[in-house]
């Protein structure tokens, strides 16, 4: 049976007095207090090799019986932020905590659950650890601290456990068992065999009695309803928002994920292209497609926002917005690579576990050809090139729809060049007029208009021209602003 937040509290206040893991208060809420706390709980994972660390709210520390709180977390505030946000900025790296509130009687109790973190984590640039029953800092401890470094190298977000000493059944009721199979490309298999499958693919933690752990690599990935697990993996469901123009005021629909990631990505990417507008005008290539976007764009990008978001960011997820005018593709943290290298330099996934095994079921590649391929699809469909833009402590990608060349910003215009001279670098080729007029939609007679983008795109620094022996500026090639010449050219 699933474990509930009230069933956790009665198994904590069970426990004769308080340990390095459980922390009782009543109604301590300063803010900066909590922040410690949370850092000391954190690193308290890491030492003790623990999933998870709590501290609850509303109890005596001595006798453990219930007193009540009036400590409301999700409705205090640090002038006009909100504490979680608060205190989500000033926890380093970013960590997993959450707030249940718990009514027993007329008494209300919190309980602060927090996530072992993939590496020490600092309040304030100031790391925290408990050690007996009392908060320290690890600074007074550095033995400790470089133990905590040393096992930090061995966690990652995916292998932390999620839920704990299930039954087969119960992993049946919680996993989509059939999927896995499917994805698999395997006949469906016995409960016990797929089990050690999905023990062995790192899903699942034999516990060696019978019992098994779902890893969040496992529930982000197969869990038939994300409602199963706790707030922090339910928003990581994607989001899809459509509205009806080229802002935010009216939405038309939202749509919020209840399946893991691999159980619902063909379903999700089927419902973001329904929603797609129908073209105006297209490339000569695709003169019979229907949908503004090219469908396997759509699914390399979001695929891309799945495997390299950074997990670790609490009360965030994934998210496709769809205008009138354009598609934005978000995903929560800052991307490996500058952005302007996506196209050439090869994948570096934050979530290794999970672009490995979105890689076994066929859902994405860890190659970086994802966007290369989106990149391909949309000059084909002459499009107007993609933008990637870091947005504070997030990473958007956007699809735009149709525009004539005259309709083009200038940014549009260079970005277009840049990308097209990127595409042609890791095919061995070059960028010549003749090539960014084919890819522009151009017709030859009006060579003097895309001679007038290149030379912007060079002195905004985006390309360069490759120098001809005969110094004639006819055929002239250009590279990528970073690229050297090769002997191919």
């Amino acid at each position: 049976m699933v474990q509930t937040s009230s069933d956790l509290l009665d198994e904590l206040l069970a426990i004769p007095q308080e340990v390095e893991w459980l922390e009782l208060k009543c109604n301590n809420t300063d803010p900066k207090m909590i922040g410690e706390y949370i850092s000391a709980l954190a690193n308290t994972c890491l030492d003790l090799d623990r999933d998870e660390c709590y501290m609850v709210y509303g109890a005596e520390d001595v006798t453990h019986r219930i007193v009540g709180t009036n400590f409301r977390p999700y409705q205090q505030k640090i002038g006009n932020q909100p504490l979680i946000m608060w205190l989500s900025q000033r926890l380093k790296p970013n960590l997993e905590f959450m707030f249940d509130e718990i009514i027993r009687g007329d008494k209300r109790v919190i309980l602060l659950t927090v996530k072992r973190p993939s590496t020490p984590v600092a309040f304030d640039s100031v790391r925290y650890i408990r050690l007996g029953t009392s908060k320290t800092t690890l600074t007074n401890h550095p033995e400790k601290e470089a133990s905590l470094w040393q096992q930090a190298s061995r966690t990652t977000y995916e292998s932390v456990i999620c839920k704990s000493a299930l039954k087969p059944l119960e992993l049946v009721q919680l996993l989509d068992f059939r999927k896995f199979a499917s994805l698999q490309k395997m006949r469906e298999q016995d409960t016990e065999t797929t089990i050690q499958l999905m023990v062995a693919a790192k899903l699942l933690r034999d516990r060696q009695s019978g019992l098994y752990d779902i890893t969040n690599l496992g529930a982000l990935l197969l869990a038939s309803s994300l409602d199963d697990f706790d707030l922090s993996l339910r928003r990581k469901a994607f989001r899809v928002i459509h509205y009806s123009g080229k802002d935010k005021l009216k939405a038309i629909d939202e749509q919020e994920g209840g399946l893991g990631y691999a159980v619902g990505f063909s379903g999700l990417i089927s419902y973001i292209n329904g929603k797609l507008p129908h073209n105006e005008h297209i490339g000569e290539a695709f003169r019979d497609q229907k949908r503004m976007y090219p469908d396997e764009a759509i699914r390399e990008l979001v695929a891309n926002a799945l495997i390299h978001q950074d997990l670790t960011m609490p009360g965030t997820g994934p998210l496709v917005e769809i205008y009138s005018d354009r598609v934005e593709i978000t995903n929560p943290g800052v991307p490996l690579i500058e952005t302007d290298r996506f196209i050439d330099n090869p994948a570096r996934s934050r979530n290794e576990a999970l672009a490995y095994q979105m890689r076994q079921f066929n859902i994405c590649e860890e190659r970086g050809s994802g966007v290369k391929r989106a990149l391909k699809l949309v000059e084909l469909f002459q499009l107007p090139a993609p933008s990637f833009e870091v947005k504070g402590t997030h990473t958007t990608a956007t699809l735009y729809a149709h525009k004539t060349l005259a309709d083009m910003s200038r940014e549009d215009k260079i970005r277009a060049c840049y990308q097209h001279a990127c595409l042609k670098w890791i095919q061995n080729e070059a960028l010549t007029n003749s090539t960014l007029r084919e890819r522009l939609g151009v017709e030859p007679q009006n060579y003097s208009v895309v001679s007038r983008l290149i030379k912007e795109a060079i002195e905004a620094g985006a390309i360069k021209p490759i120098a001809q022996g005969d110094g004639s500026k006819k055929n002239t090639k250009y590279l990528p602003y970073w690229a050297s010449e090769k002997s191919v050219f």
